[in-house]
């Protein structure tokens, strides 16, 4: 491997000594099952099926190495569905060390792109309230794209600064996950072989930042509750040293303990130095995860406890709620009582959940999220219809939400229609059905919501897709 940067040769030599830098590789294409919608060993079998060949997760049950990713499954049904997220394998690794719990009140500090977050989702199953957060309008916008096509209905997403929701929300989460923004030091050979313009001053900076999200996130976890610090960085400066810093400022308000993973292989214990200088012996307790000998990518994960309560100071913006509507409102139930009637769904079902109306789209959502925070609020819950002057229209997140109950308004095409409807997005000349919004069926699963004017049938896809079924 070659490193045009020599200051980062040198920096990454003394780290972790050349013979292990030489081992630096590429992490394999890893997938996670996602438990919403599926489970593993049904991917497993469809995997097969296709000749896909495959490794467990060391660490995740619902994990998967992909050895030759030569579909790639991104063009799968299985992906387009959301029975299975790309996920890499060492980033599967910090929603293990928090471990969630159906029920609780979770944040996820800088959640974009979103697949810890709907990790994190899957193993609330789905229950419980789950606050999602991250300053980049952009990466909300693959958020929200990941959280419609794997179910998730118990989030509020929100675009608001991290280092201020300590003031705005203290003792507010039972558990707080904090994948904070890093400088990527030593992901994988590729990555390095692209750092040419790479600072020490780099470091200081991004530490600066991780420590101040760091104390933030601190803030905002209950009494007894759990934080877990993450970063995809083989520097101590964005590891230990932001940790030992907080345990400087707090030595009474937080602990580190001990990750419930199984030691040694994959995890290796965390630095007892920064440099020359020794950090909290506790440290030793968070894990480390390297790119050689396996082909992983760097990560860095530690589990805190919260023990006493941190004073925060009074803060001046003013902070607004929003209450989710009951299915017995008369908006709202004005609209279910349409998708009742148009899709043939049980009009009993949708009683279970909370609803969240705007103008054009209808939002579901879990029964315990009865209020979210309106502050950067870009979406609750799942977006399950959108108002046309028809009536309301399943989105492609509500078909597969509503998979197992919709029983009218339903096209089933063959295998030839259906490759050319996922490659270019439409069917022209297709006149088998009147004029009108439909959901799509294939080999007895639902699975998108299909339109059909001037006889063309439509569907809404992330991206073309040369079809593996």
């Amino acid at each position: 491997m070659q490193i045009p940067n020599k200051d980062l040769e040198r920096y990454l030599t003394d780290l972790i000594g050349h013979d292990a830098l030489e081992q630096i590789g590429e992490e394999p294409v890893s997938i996670r099952a996602n438990t919403l919608m599926t489970d593993v060993d049904a991917v497993r079998r469809r995997l097969q099926t296709w000749g896909v060949r495959f490794k467990p997760h060391p660490l995740n049950p619902d994990g998967l190495l992909i050895e030759d990713d030569f579909i790639p499954l991104s063009h799968s049904l299985l992906y387009f569905t959301g029975a299975i997220q790309y996920h890499g394998a060492s980033s599967q690794v910090p929603v293990l060390a928090l471990d969630p719990q159906p029920g609780e009140t979770i944040l996820d500090l800088a959640a974009a792109p979103g697949s810890k977050s709907t990790q994190i989702a899957a193993a609330m199953r789905n229950r419980g309230r789950l606050m999602l957060n991250d300053v980049s309008e952009l990466r909300l916008q693959t958020l929200q794209a990941n959280l419609n096509r794997s179910g998730v209905i118990n989030t509020s997403v929100h675009c608001l600064p991290g280092q201020r929701l300590g003031r705005w929300l203290p003792e507010t989460f039972d558990r707080v996950l904090l994948d904070a923004p890093c400088s990527n030091l030593g992901k994988n050979a590729g990555q390095l072989e692209r750092m040419r313009k790479w600072k020490r001053e780099i470091l200081d900076h991004q530490s600066n930042l991780q420590f101040h999200l760091l104390a933030s996130a601190l803030k905002t976890v209950r009494i007894g509750g759990v934080l877990v610090y993450s970063t995809c960085s083989l520097a101590p400066e964005e590891n230990e040293a932001v940790i030992d810093r907080l345990l400087q400022a707090y030595p009474h308000q937080v602990a580190v303990e001990s990750i419930p993973l199984a030691p040694g292989g994959v995890l290796q214990p965390g630095l007892p130095r920064v440099g020359d200088t020794a950090v909290h012996t506790d440290l030793q307790k968070s894990r480390r995860i390297y790119p050689y000998p396996q082909p992983m990518e760097s990560f860095f994960v530690a589990r805190l406890r919260k023990l006493e309560t941190i004073p925060v100071r009074p803060h001046h913006e003013p902070l607004q709620e929003i209450a989710l509507e009951s299915p017995g409102q008369t908006e709202v139930r004005a609209a279910l009582d349409n998708l009742a009637s148009l899709w043939g769904i049980d009009r009993a079902f949708f009683d279970a959940f909370a609803y969240h109306l705007t103008q054009k789209k209808l939002w579901l959502a879990a029964p315990e999220r009865q209020i979210a925070l309106k502050n950067g609020l870009v979406g609750i819950g799942l977006p399950i219809a959108l108002r046309k002057s028809t009536g309301w229209r399943l989105t492609n997140a509500g078909v597969r939400f509503f998979r197992h109950r919709i029983s009218e308004r339903i096209i089933e095409l063959d295998l030839d229609d259906l490759v050319e409807l996922f490659e270019k997005g439409r069917i022209d000349n297709w006149g088998k059905q009147p004029a009108g919004y439909y959901v799509l069926r294939y080999n007895d699963e639902l699975v998108g919501a299909v339109s059909h004017f001037d006889q063309v049938l439509k569907i809404r896809l992330p991206h073309s897709f040369r079809l593996a079924l």
